[in-house]
């Protein structure tokens, strides 16, 4: 696949995991990273630039500034460094601020990097608390820790999800006959899914697709959530935000812009009497290392299997200290599907339920297909590998069915605006 279609899909994904505004900061990422390649003259690259520019009208100024950016690099770079200065000069191209920064100052929103001239990898490896018979003593070696590190899970979680896969569909007669119906109208679907949660719950999973119509119906659902458990402590733990914080606010320099206007959440558990705290390790934010993935193109560790793994490692810990101090609360964890789902690999979910009641319920767009909508088109990876049989707005099966599926219950809720 040549380099511009490959480029073409990557942007037109972030079109549709993140909206305009969030892609026209990852083109410019794109384009100078392009740009810096070696081993195609700059007039391609400069031709290669100005046709991305075209996938948006938005894009052109950031474009431009790159192409200005690229003439200034020299040829050798290294690649975090390059990725660094991309996205400090995304900062500069593309006027974003987050919720927090709009309420509290002039601060824009974006990546926040701890260092620009090199990446401290053994100083992070070390606040990670690594095994004790693993022994760095240099940044290089624990680069090349990271580095074998994430192609190791990696290719774990590759064979996983197909393992995964196959057991759903060898699952597809049983599934058909534990099917559960409904009766009720959509927008009771947040009062009926606080009902379905059983009453010795100890941890109750929200997991979404990072999708902003989403946050609407789970703002509504920290309402309906209060009713159903009326005289019960309840404490919702967020990957949203920083561990230790409760609201946007505190977070002035969100590490990740699709991670902002989550606020009224926030504000709606908290006017119904539930505490609010973040799961995020402050490490996250300050050391997002960047690699080049298969595609070539940037990715975060963070967001790799291993980075997925050792977060949800420090989440965990997070949640049983807050268990331990609250032992008849209900713990809310809040966050994205891919660190939860029972099916998915290092999942948090499968570790909580061996230690006590857990609930989980997984949160999705959906498209009605036809006028009584009864039938949506499919989104989760579940709906995916069974490719779209379970149409329905909500999906429920038998309670020993979660294991194969991944959820409790799956909602999928009517997409609007950008996420269309």
């Amino acid at each position: 696949m040549g380099l511009l279609a490959r480029a073409e899909i990557h942007i037109f994904s972030y079109n549709i995991y993140n909206g305009e505004k969030y892609m026209k900061k990852k083109l410019f990422v794109l384009a100078v990273f392009i740009l810096s390649m070696e081993g195609i003259g700059f007039s391609q690259k400069k031709a290669i630039v100005e046709q991305l520019s075209k996938l948006s009208t938005k894009t052109k100024i950031a474009c431009t500034n790159c192409l200005e950016t690229a003439r200034q690099l020299p040829t050798n770079i290294r690649l975090a460094v390059l990725e660094r200065q991309m996205y400090m000069q995304a900062s500069k191209a593309v006027e974003e601020q987050s919720l927090a920064a709009k309420q509290m100052g002039t601060h824009n929103s974006g990546i926040a990097f701890k260092k620009m001239d090199e990446n401290p990898y053994l100083e992070l490896h070390q606040k990670l608390n690594l095994p004790n018979d693993l022994t760095l003593q240099t940044d290089k070696q624990a680069l090349n820790y990271t580095l074998a590190q994430m192609n190791r899970w990696e290719t774990y979680a590759i064979a996983q999800r197909e393992e995964k896969a196959q057991k759903i569909l060898k699952s597809m007669d049983l599934l058909r006959e534990h099917l559960q119906t409904y009766t009720h109208p959509e927008e009771q679907d947040m009062a009926w899914l606080a009902q379905q949660i059983p009453a010795n719950t100890q941890y109750l999973l929200l997991g979404e697709f990072h999708k902003k119509s989403l946050r609407p119906s789970i703002q509504q659902f920290m309402k309906e959530l209060r009713t159903r458990f009326r005289n019960r402590r309840i404490i919702l733990l967020t990957e949203f935000l920083q561990k230790g914080h409760s609201s946007e606010l505190d977070d002035i320099e969100i590490y990740n812009d699709r991670f902002t206007s989550y606020q009224k959440i926030y504000d709606e558990a908290k006017a119904n009497g539930i505490e609010v705290f973040g799961l995020e390790s402050p490490l996250v934010k300050e050391y997002w290392f960047f690699f080049a993935s298969n595609d070539n193109l940037p990715r975060p560790l963070w967001e790799s299997q291993f980075g997925i793994k050792l977060r949800n490692q420090m989440w965990l810990k997070s949640i049983e200290k807050y268990h331990q101090e609250n032992p008849d609360a209900l713990i809310v964890i809040y966050g994205g599907f891919a660190h939860m789902g029972y099916t998915e690999p290092f999942s948090i979910g499968v570790e909580l339920t061996n230690r006590a009641p857990t609930f989980m319920a997984s949160f999705t767009l959906g498209y009605p297909r036809d006028a009584a909508e009864k039938s949506w088109t499919e989104y989760s990876a579940f709906d995916y590998v069974t490719k779209g049989e379970f149409d329905q707005r909500i999906v429920q099966f038998a309670p020993e069915d979660a294991q194969i599926t991944g959820f409790d219950i799956q909602v999928k809720v009517r997409a609007e605006g950008e996420d269309e």
